[in-house]
């Protein structure tokens, strides 16, 4: 196992290598992209405008007919975040260090992000829609079935000559 822990140490360094490291005292900025989990992250003004951007994106990248249009999409929305100034931040957990993503992987990220929430959209939908079709099936059943109401009024106009079908043959 020592050389696949090696290796899970070397592609860290590499990876972290390909990011741009930010001054010791760097503070994130409220128009900083964070990359990380949990309500720190999603509540964090950078990454609430990121989900703007992301959101204004969807249609157009869900129209790109090709891999290459959508590629094109997210490029388009990478150059808009670059363009305000706006820079994905990164925390490393193990030496402190805040670290800037570099062109790739803020592409990667943008494209996660849009995967993401069509999914998530995805998956509202079919709740949603789940939900409804349950409420409808009731409801129907619920019509089907006849009332008490009804179901006295019904056995209260039959002729008294008439065969019951609950009776049986002894009675």
């Amino acid at each position: 196992t020592a050389p696949k822990n090696s290796n899970l140490i070397k592609s860290k360094k590499n990876k972290m290598s390909s990011l741009l490291v930010l001054p010791i005292d760097f503070t994130p900025s409220a128009s900083d992209i964070l990359c990380g989990r949990g309500n720190v992250f999603s509540n964090h003004e950078g990454n609430r405008y990121f989900g703007r951007i992301v959101r204004a994106n969807l249609k157009e990248y869900r129209d790109a007919g090709s891999r290459p249009e959508k590629i094109r999409v997210v490029d388009d929305i990478l150059q808009e975040i670059r363009a305000s100034g706006v820079r994905f931040a990164k925390l490393d957990s193990e030496t402190k260090r805040w670290y800037e993503l570099n062109d790739v992987l803020a592409h990667q990220k943008i494209g996660h992000a849009i995967r993401d929430t069509i999914r998530l959209l995805k998956d509202k939908t079919k709740t949603a829609t789940k939900g409804n079709t349950m409420k409808q099936s009731k409801l129907a059943k619920r019509k089907e079935r006849p009332s008490a109401l009804k179901l006295k009024i019904m056995l209260s106009h039959r002729p008294t000559h008439e065969k019951r079908p609950w009776t049986t043959f002894s009675e």
